[in-house]
């Protein structure tokens, strides 16, 4: 009975107190949070929150750091030594305080909480969350590299191995403090990982992929948000350092815990490539062991039995037995359009160029159908100076398909950087005909296993694009032909005519020019005819038949460039129309010396506009019309016959 008694009244003490240290921690009160850890030792189990967090994890959230600190030290002068101390200090997700510190990137409290009394300071380095993560981990995946630099050196310091803390352990991932560095693009992060574990190079987790995959899957990291990264373009290490990976050193980063989103496009790059250059010096992936088998560490290319050189472009098949294990990073970059791993892959492991992907896609198929141009142009120029040989280009994948037969399917995923569905459909074409430029003569004639041609192939997947095309084309047809043949062709025609301006009038008499009553006869005159130019192009453009043949560079687009044309200078003729009109009107009952500079800006904002705001459009359909996928107008005469 008095066992009972004890037991009530211990809870209700347990009660008051997670009352009143609510209520303290909430107001910002830490000495008295501090007074109760000091007056109750047990304090610290106290659960305050619906997420079962203690006030040392408020503490944390609160990042006081100095408070951090106190806390600590009364908890280590009252925890006695037991086995998973730190599970005191979980809460519902698994996390202690430590995790928390670290996830918010601070090395202050970080410190603070693994350098409590030993048994409770490792306690809480090997603590994992419900998800197996480590505070070492959720600092990596956190993107907080003073953090992670910190829970490593207490690491070194406590005796303990960093590789049993660099992986999340649970029943569907073991991804590493690399793949997930990587993953969100923390670069100089990885770059300090690589160097302080370098066996994580090696590391794969459940999904089959290494750190390498994770880089080959972000393209984003090696291009510019303007254009594409060009391949003649190569990353070199800057003042030819080396570094000692006996003894590695932490590498000074202008970005310290910078969010990983604020860094500038150069530098991201710059970064993903220091990263992609350390990851292949220390792989050794065509390396065979003693038993002629392929280390299940290596992680460049899968395990290949057989000579793939004798593969048979007509029917897909083999001398040799080939055992796909998984997508290789150059498979990975080259539908990416990575064209910097690709070559860095190449020039370190040539024979990386026969891996192929489960579809028994190889490099030059995946890079021809993802529209990577510059990866294609570059596997191009290797065969040119004979790097590579010509039979990588006549492969064939499992279901028949040559590069041609890839190349005539359309861009679902990669669509090309051109405005319309019109121009998409020309950049295809362009893009088909150039893939076939490349290739031998008899190549188009050759059929997949279903009997289709790749001309066929073209048909049958761009029906969709060609009616896209043609409604694209028609609806801005339609919305500009009544504005040129309306609004245009009424404000010049109103504003054409002079009558009851005298050139002699006193008023006129240095202000107007004679010459510029001819221009303003002139300009309303060449408004009209942009204006009726505009006009037929437009109604050419609606009133005709499409298909394949019509978004070919030829006279479907230029005759749609050549009315945008007009009507772009038609808008430019109206608006000085209009502008003499009213100037010539006003002048005659306006003071001049105060009209005219207010007038003449107003002109110049109108004018700026006029000429800024449509011209970025037209550029860029311009150089889409005379441009291609890799800046080559190349055509087949015959292939696609235009009408004459």
């Amino acid at each position: 009975m008095a066992s009972n008694r004890n037991d009530t009244g211990t809870e209700i003490e347990m009660v008051a107190i997670k009352k009143d240290l609510l209520g303290k921690s909430m107001k910002g009160d830490w000495d008295g949070v501090i007074d109760i850890y000091q007056k109750h030792p047990s304090a610290h189990k106290a659960k305050l929150t619906s997420n079962g967090d203690t006030a040392l994890h408020i503490a944390v959230s609160d990042n006081k750091q100095e408070k951090v600190g106190r806390l600590m030290d009364i908890i280590s002068c009252h925890h006695g030594e037991g086995k998973d101390q730190a599970d005191e200090f979980k809460n519902k997700r698994g996390n202690t305080p430590l995790h928390l510190a670290a996830s918010m990137g601070s090395a202050t409290m970080c410190e603070s909480i693994a350098r409590s009394s030993f048994p409770l300071g490792l306690s809480f380095m090997t603590a994992r969350n419900c998800k197996g993560e480590t505070p070492l981990f959720l600092a990596a995946l956190s993107g907080k590299k003073d953090a992670l630099v910190s829970l490593h050196t207490l690491c070194q310091d406590k005796n303990l191995n960093g590789y049993d803390f660099c992986r999340r352990i649970d029943d569907h991932d073991d991804t590493t403090i690399l793949h997930v560095a990587i993953s969100i693009e923390c670069f100089d992060m990885a770059l300090d990982i690589i160097q302080l574990y370098p066996k994580l190079v090696h590391s794969i987790n459940k999904q089959g992929l290494a750190p390498l995959h994770v880089l080959a899957g972000k393209p984003s990291a090696f291009k510019s948000r303007a254009t594409k990264a060009s391949y003649y373009k190569r990353s070199k290490k800057k003042g030819g350092e080396t570094e000692d990976l006996e003894n590695p050193q932490i590498r000074s980063s202008p970005r310290q815990d910078q969010h990983r989103g604020c860094l500038p496009d150069k530098q991201k790059r710059e970064l993903a490539s220091e990263v992609m250059n350390d990851l292949l010096e220390r792989i050794s992936s065509y390396e065979l062991n003693q038993d002629g088998e392929t280390d299940p560490n290596m992680i460049i290319g899968p395990k290949m039995v057989g000579d793939q050189k004798q593969k048979s472009p007509t029917d897909g098949s083999t001398s040799g037995l080939v055992s796909i294990a998984r997508e290789t990073p150059i498979l990975i970059a080259a539908k990416n359009g990575i064209t910097k791993m690709v070559e860095k892959i190449l020039e370190n492991f040539p024979e990386a160029v026969y891996d192929l992907d489960p579809s028994m896609k190889n490099i030059v198929l995946l890079s021809v159908e993802h529209k990577q141009c510059h990866v294609y142009e570059l596997l191009l120029n290797k065969k040119k100076k004979k790097v590579i040989p010509d039979s990588v280009f006549w492969e064939v994948d499992k279901e028949g398909n040559t590069a041609l037969h890839l190349a005539a399917k359309v861009a679902n995923s990669n669509t090309w950087p051109v405005p319309g569905a019109a121009f998409q459909m020309n950049w295809e074409i362009k893009w088909f005909e150039h893939v076939q430029r490349s290739m031998p003569e008899w190549y188009p004639s050759l059929c997949n296993k279903k009997g289709k041609t790749p001309r066929e192939v073209f048909t049958e997947s761009h029906k969709d694009l060609v009616k896209q095309g043609q409604k694209w084309l028609t609806s801005i047809s339609e919305q500009a032909c009544p504005i040129a043949t309306g609004l245009f062709v009424a404000v010049a025609f109103s504003t054409s005519s002079n009558d009851g301006f005298n050139v002699k009038d006193p008023k006129l008499q240095g202000v107007v020019r004679r010459s510029a009553f001819s221009y303003s006869l002139l300009v309303p005159a060449a408004s009209f005819l942009s204006s009726v130019v505009a006009v037929f192009c437009f109604l050419w453009m609606i009133c005709s038949s499409y298909s394949e043949s019509s978004f070919r560079t030829g006279n479907t687009l230029r005759v749609f460039l050549l009315g945008l044309t007009a009507f772009y200078f038609s808008f430019i003729f109206t608006l000085e129309s209009f502008s003499l009109g009213h100037f010539l009107t006003a002048i005659k009952e306006l003071d001049t010396s105060n009209y005219l500079p207010s007038y003449m800006t107003l002109v110049v904002g109108y004018y700026t506009l006029a000429l800024i705001i449509p011209m970025k459009f037209y550029i860029h359909m311009v150089r889409a019309i005379f441009g291609g996928p890799h800046t080559m107008n190349l055509v087949i005469p015959g292939f696609f016959p235009t009408k004459n």
